[in-house]
């Protein structure tokens, strides 16, 4: 029998692999900002955490993600741009371009555009968006939950989407967005 090596990589110890955390249709994912005043958020699934997203430093705009599979960064551009890429990899595996009214468009590595929408006006405290493919079906949905001095919320794989190419970036760079999207077009 081969061994698969071990990694310890941001606190999780898991089999090596460079292919997308599991998730299924139906899923929900949970995310929390474990600490008040640190710009720094998990995600969870059924309980365990998946992912940890955090300022890369406390001046900047690029951000980290670890996963049991390495990092990835995300990076803030000009006019509502972000794209993520995978550590060590120099092209990005998605990129997003704002567009009115908190809505913009995802397009991943392998060519396919997805739409990032707003699904609901919960004022401040609770907005919530979905990646949508061009023909309007939705793949992932983003809800956004915020309490005193921090912010928190859930990711639904929607039904059919598990499986599909670059869902581990589209759904990275939508929790991002997720996070940042009233703070990014406050400034259009």
């Amino acid at each position: 029998m081969k061994s698969t090596p071990m990694v310890v990589h941001a606190g999780f110890e898991r089999e090596a692999e460079r292919t997308s955390f599991a998730v299924a249709d139906g899923d929900l994912l949970e995310w929390d900002q474990p600490q008040r005043f640190v710009a720094a958020w998990e995600l969870h699934r059924a309980g365990d955490r998946i992912a940890r997203l955090a300022r890369a430093r406390w001046w900047g705009t690029r951000h980290v993600v670890d996963t049991p599979q390495g990092q990835w960064w995300v990076h803030e551009g000009w006019l509502g741009r972000a794209e993520i890429h995978r550590d060590g990899e120099p092209a990005a595996a998605a990129r997003y371009q704002a567009g009115w009214l908190f809505n913009g468009r995802v397009w991943l590595a392998d060519g396919v555009t997805l739409r990032w929408r707003r699904i609901a006006w919960g004022a401040f405290w609770h907005g919530a968006w979905e990646l949508r493919t061009e023909e309007e079906f939705a793949l992932l949905r983003f809800r956004l939950r915020r309490s005193f001095l921090r912010v928190g919320g859930t990711i639904e794989i929607v039904e059919g989407a598990a499986g599909r190419p670059h869902l581990d970036a589209a759904l990275l760079l939508g929790w991002y967005l997720a996070l940042t999207t009233t703070r990014r077009h406050a400034h259009h």
